[in-house]
């Protein structure tokens, strides 16, 4: 028995993925697989969320002090948990003893559809209150 990992990225594109697929298992070896969906520029979503993040506290913080009768003041500290985000698709596709493996397989047709990925960030945003 042997194990390799590997990661192959490419556009979504179902029938590249079936041709993938289908060279895979026709592969001798009768290789274990399993298929994520992830998004192609993850650093650029993240930007957006943290930009997001910190628009939606400021509002927040601007409505707390117009209510409290108070003007808000600058950003005393900015607080931000520095964990990776998880960008990847809760479908999740595990290609094991479900297909039946042939050297003729070419392509594979598969039809499936990523769930939508869901993400969220936290930052802690402190003003003065003047």
């Amino acid at each position: 028995m042997c194990s390799h990992g590997v990661r192959l990225e490419f556009d979504f594109d179902m029938s590249k993925l079936g041709e993938t697929l289908g060279a895979i298992a026709s592969c001798e070896a009768v290789p274990n697989f399993n298929i994520k969906f992830s998004i192609k520029e993850p650093n650029v979503v993240s930007e957006q969320l943290l930009a997001s993040a910190v628009e939606n506290a400021k509002l927040k913080a601007e409505i707390l002090a117009k209510s409290a009768g108070v003007t808000l003041g600058a950003i005393q500290r900015i607080d931000y948990n520095w964990s990776e985000l998880h960008l990847f698709s809760d479908t999740d596709l595990d290609m094991d003893e479900n297909i039946e493996y042939s050297p003729k397989i070419k392509s594979i047709s598969i039809d499936i559809h990523p769930d939508e990925i869901k993400v969220s960030d936290t930052a802690t945003i402190v003003w003065a209150i003047e």
